[in-house]
């Protein structure tokens, strides 16, 4: 099976530990509200050597946060207004993005995604992916994806959002393109709208933004027709330059 991973790239800005924690639980909450099948969010934690899962509101979210994101960032340094402090604090800034990962899961705790996110520094363009299991990959529908790729543009004013498997990236990325085509596509770009072949399903959204996909069913690396389809695009936003960050 190949499974359909949602990569999204939206623009970054530096924050403090604080600010990327109250980022990480508006996207997290925003989900709670988006799919009610979302019963519960949970992480890996270090302090307990166990999963933990947050209350219903997220009402413990950022103090857990906190003592996780010390206990994995206790090798590194980190900025303060203090510079011999290099300890990280809620206050605290850093060389590189942050970056945690969360599990989605039904009220059976059972997870159906994994949310994974890098922000707070502003030369990295910001990363959200989203990783569905595979016992949920079925469930994974035209509607139903078209309609994710549009909450997450209300949430998070993305630069570029593929739905993708590894298995057809590897058959249409290039070395030094950093965006691929894949089967629902989402650039924010104003110019993408207008250079998209003809036969090629569009939503241009309110703010300029395209939303395109390359089939109504999920497609498979196999199917050389599709992949042609991914190339051409590919071969035609890269010669504008729209590929990379």
């Amino acid at each position: 099976m190949e499974n359909q991973d949602l990569l999204i790239r939206f623009p970054n800005k530096e924050m403090t530990v604080k600010e990327f924690i109250i980022f990480c639980k508006h996207i997290l909450y925003s989900f709670q509200q988006f799919a009610p099948n979302i019963a519960t969010v949970g992480i890996w934690s270090d302090d307990k050597n166990s999963n933990y899962y947050f209350d219903d509101k997220l009402s413990d979210f950022e103090s857990i946060i906190l003592k996780e994101m010390q206990i994995s960032g206790k090798e590194y340094a980190f900025i303060n207004e203090d510079k011999m402090d290099k300890k990280l604090n809620l206050n605290s800034k850093s060389f590189i993005n942050f970056s945690f990962s969360f599990s989605l899961n039904n009220a059976s705790k059972h997870k159906i995604l994994s949310i994974v996110i890098w922000a707070g520094k502003t030369e990295e363009v910001g990363i959200l992916n989203l990783e569905f299991v595979n016992t949920h990959q079925q469930n994974i529908l035209f509607t139903q994806m078209l309609s994710l790729v549009n909450f997450c543009n209300e949430i998070i004013n993305p630069l570029y959002a593929t739905s993708i498997s590894n298995e057809f990236r590897r058959k249409v990325k290039r070395p030094h393109e950093k965006y691929w085509i894949g089967w629902i596509n989402y650039f924010s770009n104003k110019e993408v709208a207008g250079l998209l072949p003809n036969d090629i399903g569009k939503k241009v959204l309110p703010n300029g933004g395209v939303i395109f996909w390359l089939s109504e069913e999920k497609p498979l690396s196999t199917d050389e027709k599709i992949i042609e389809k991914a190339i051409q695009i590919r071969n035609i936003l890269g010669e504008k330059g729209l590929l990379i960050f």
